[in-house]
């Protein structure tokens, strides 16, 4: 269980990078933009990838955060890359990174040995 504070980090980071990478543009400049939508997915990949890690335990303890559906959007990425919606990742960093980096926030505060 050790090992899921830092994959709760991992996410947090991408969150972070993932909300960095939109800030200051609108959805119209995001969709226009590969380097943007590129970047975004990247992150959105890495928040699924972490939270596919993390232990059944920690999942089990925390069930209000999403981990099946970022693990889930994450294989989509990678295995559908063709299907991509760039607009879904738009609302996904807009919409649901900043709850999910909340409850994940939570769970690094609330953690229940000393963080390294």
């Amino acid at each position: 269980m050790k090992r899921d504070i830092a994959r709760i980090k991992h996410m947090l980071e991408a969150i972070r990078k993932a909300r960095q990478s939109v800030a200051g543009i609108t959805r119209e400049q995001f969709l226009g933009s590969d380097d943007k939508m590129a970047a975004a997915e990247r992150y959105v990949t890495i928040v699924g990838e972490a939270a596919h890690m993390v232990s059944e335990e920690t999942k089990e303890k925390y069930p209000g955060v999403p981990w099946r559906e970022a693990s889930d959007m994450r294989n989509f990425i990678m295995h559908e890359y063709m299907k991509v919606d760039d607009a879904l990742v738009w609302e996904a960093v807009k919409n649901d990174f900043p709850e999910l980096e909340r409850k994940l926030l939570d769970i690094q505060t609330s953690w229940p040995w000393p963080l390294p």
